[in-house]
């Protein structure tokens, strides 16, 4: 397990911002350009893929399948699980049409990309059905305007690829899953919070969080990294995000702007935040696992079953202070293997550290 920086940069966790850049533009060059369509013209196939006008045979990933459940009244997965044994496919087929039929001019914007590697199963990927005056902020958009606006900054910043923060699935990529990407800057700076010849290395940044399929907003959020367990936390100081932005029409100048903004603000907060977690070392807790219980359910994010992880987390340490009880919420976190889940959790640990 890395200790510090230097052994995240040797043990190959770490990219640099133009390396990640590049991967982010070959991802987008696979995306076919999005069509607008009646849905009354989508065929269902016998093996439950969409037949879309202009773009062939589409697999649909999990987000699109929720989507267009929703659409239609049915949970895709579920609803299918449970008759494809006893239906025949061409029953599914004039069931599906029949639904589509249902919808006459009910319009979506198809978002969809080619397979990575040539398939003889599909002609591609269906992402999302989206409203057909959805104004998207795609990733490219935001590493060009980094690159263009930002260079010098950009220079100095690595990009943490660890196991633990990648996603999993069948629609995945190395920064994002069949809903969000997700890419953990951190700034180059190291501060060892470590006592008596132990380093406990901390490294600040921001994690940058978007989606190209309607899931979530743009967003930008102080990120923390302890190097010895790998646990992420994200602060939100003076309880303010570092950017917030809907995908709505935004030039690219006002688009520089905010992310710019943000970045002004990211040393400041960072050294506010710094003199939380110093502090949050010697502040004594009597008994942290109620602590846990008492804070934790109180919070919209969390559940039942998460504040018994966080609550095991702790007693695989069993230290006495604040510390000690942010880190457990944060440990339980990091076995959460969905990444949107889990940033939830974290942001838990970065409020309950800021409570006065």
């Amino acid at each position: 397990m890395p200790s510090s920086l230097a052994e995240l940069e040797t043990q190959g966790y770490l990219k640099s911002f133009d390396e990640v850049h590049q991967e982010v533009a070959e991802w987008h060059d696979l995306r076919h350009p999005d069509r607008v369509i009646d849905l009354s013209q989508l065929i269902v196939t016998e093996n439950l893929n969409i037949r879309v006008p202009g773009l062939g045979i589409l697999e649909m990933t999990r987000w699109a399948k929720t989507q267009i459940g929703n659409t239609l009244g049915i949970k895709w997965d579920k609803w299918f699980a449970t008759k494809t044994r006893a239906i025949p496919p061409r029953e599914i087929q004039e069931e599906l049409a029949r639904r589509f039929n249902r919808l006459p001019g009910m319009r979506r914007m198809i978002r969809s990309r080619k397979h990575e590697v040539t398939t003889a199963r599909s002609d591609g990927v269906l992402e999302a059905f989206l409203s057909p005056t959805y104004e998207k902020i795609d990733d490219i958009r935001i590493f060009d305007r980094l690159r263009d606006r930002f260079a010098d900054r950009m220079s100095e910043m690595r990009l943490l690829r660890h196991p633990s923060r990648t996603f999993t699935g069948d629609w995945s990529w190395g920064w994002g899953g069949d809903r969000t990407s997700h890419y953990v800057f951190l700034t180059g700076e190291e501060h060892d919070l470590g006592g008596g010849g132990v380093p406990d290395n901390h490294l600040p940044g921001f994690l940058l969080k978007n989606s190209e399929v309607g899931s979530a907003s743009l967003s930008m959020d102080d990120f923390w990294l302890r190097v010895v367990c790998m646990s992420g936390l994200l602060a939100r100081t003076d309880n303010r995000r570092l950017l917030y932005r809907q995908h709505r029409r935004i030039e690219d100048e006002d688009l520089e702007a905010l992310m710019g903004g943000a970045l002004d603000r990211l040393e400041v907060r960072h050294s506010e935040f710094l003199d939380k977690l110093v502090e949050s070392r010697g502040l004594r807790v009597e008994d942290p696992p109620e602590v846990l219980e008492s804070f934790l359910s109180k919070c919209k994010e969390s559940t039942n079953k998460f504040v018994e992880q966080a609550q095991e987390a702790w007693e695989e340490d069993r230290h006495f202070t604040r510390f000690a009880v942010a880190l457990a919420i944060t440990r339980a976190a990091q076995r959460t293997r969905d990444l949107d889940r889990r940033t939830d959790f974290e942001h838990l640990a970065g409020r309950f550290l800021l409570i006065d």
